[in-house]
């Protein structure tokens, strides 16, 4: 994580998670990431309880960037609301 010297989150739409990190990761922006969790769900075909991944902060992708800060037009990536930040 040494080469990263630029780090933002991006507030995107529940359950599109995954799919922004890894265009993000696809496209070489940057490397992006979610924090998961991993939870109990009951499931009626296995009649009993099942482990099952899911997001510790549900909507929020991290993203680390090499170098400069490159001018990233984050809405387009699909599912992306907005980024967040402190002032400019």
């Amino acid at each position: 994580m040494q080469d990263y010297t630029h780090v933002l989150c991006l507030f995107c739409r529940t359950g599109k998670e995954q799919s922004v990190a890894q265009r993000i990761c696809d496209d070489g922006v940057g490397t992006a990431i979610f924090p998961k969790r991993v939870c109990k769900r009951y499931s009626k075909a296995l009649k009993g309880y099942e482990e099952v991944q899911a997001p510790l902060l549900p909507g929020y992708v991290f993203v680390y960037l090499p170098g400069e800060a490159p001018s990233v037009n984050w809405w387009t990536f699909s599912g992306v609301i907005r980024p967040l930040g402190y002032g400019e």
